[in-house]
């Protein structure tokens, strides 16, 4: 089987790593020079949805997949008309934008933290009515390890510059005791594994650290039905990581 991976890193490299004694062939795509799986497979360095590699990859690979969840979603919609692409990119759609994930959970039943779309600071001295300092601002898109957020009680200078450049939520503050991760896996057919949780630790928004496994079973049970229906929802297939709060 051919394989094209849109993004090149250590995912990428471990999947192919791990895949190294079922025989299939692997092609990478990743607009950076020399990323980890271009040691271990030929590697075309081009955005993800340039038009050449978009035909050659249909024309010449049997599945498509991903290493990471900012890959251009209209990329993978196109390759979906020619050939089989895990997981599905209405997938990757949701999970890019904080508000539409958040209305899925709600609508799944999945608890999340109060939320509100919002487009300028008025709408926040709206919604807001108690400290700002409980609510942060954040884009809705590409903000990771603390980055594009802010504090609602921050100078309204660098909160109109977010909202400027971003379309953006707040969120209310979660008090929570510790962070935990549900490691997922769908095949065809709706055959799910999960791994055990895995309890994470941050530093000044990033991830240092974690521990395995996390020890409580009430809540390894609690996260598997709402991973299961959220799997389900999607017809996902492949590796799916879902974090959550405990509070």
């Amino acid at each position: 089987m051919k394989i094209a991976i849109f993004g090149a890193g250590q995912l990428a490299m471990m999947m192919i790593e791990e895949s190294s004694d079922l025989g299939h062939e692997f092609i990478v795509i990743d607009p950076a020079s020399r990323p980890p799986a271009s040691k271990l497979a030929k590697h075309y360095m081009v955005d993800y949805n340039d038009e050449e590699i978009l035909k050659f990859v249909a024309s010449e690979c049997d599945v498509a997949t991903i290493d990471f969840e900012n890959v251009n979603i209209s990329a993978l919609e196109y390759l979906e008309n020619h050939i089989k692409v895990s997981p599905p990119s209405n997938a990757l759609k949701i999970c890019q934008d904080r508000l539409y994930e958040k209305r899925l959970f709600t609508d799944l039943g999945i608890n999340v933290t109060e939320y509100h779309p919002v487009n300028n600071t008025r709408d926040i001295d709206d919604i807001v009515s108690d400290d700002k300092s409980n609510y942060l601002l954040k884009s809705r898109r590409f903000g990771y390890d603390g980055k594009n957020q802010f504090k609602c009680s921050e100078e309204k200078e660098l909160l109109n510059n977010l909202l400027a450049k971003n379309d953006c939520i707040i969120e209310k503050i979660v008090d929570f005791t510790t962070e935990v991760s549900l490691i997922c896996v769908r095949q065809d057919k709706d055959t799910i594994f999960f791994y055990p949780l895995i309890e994470n630790f941050h530093k000044s928004g990033i991830l240092r650290y974690s521990t395995f496994p996390y020890s409580n079973v009430s809540l390894q049970n609690v996260a598997e039905e709402y991973a299961t229906s959220l799997l389900n929802h999607f017809n996902y297939v492949g590796v799916l990581v879902i974090e959550f709060f405990i509070s």
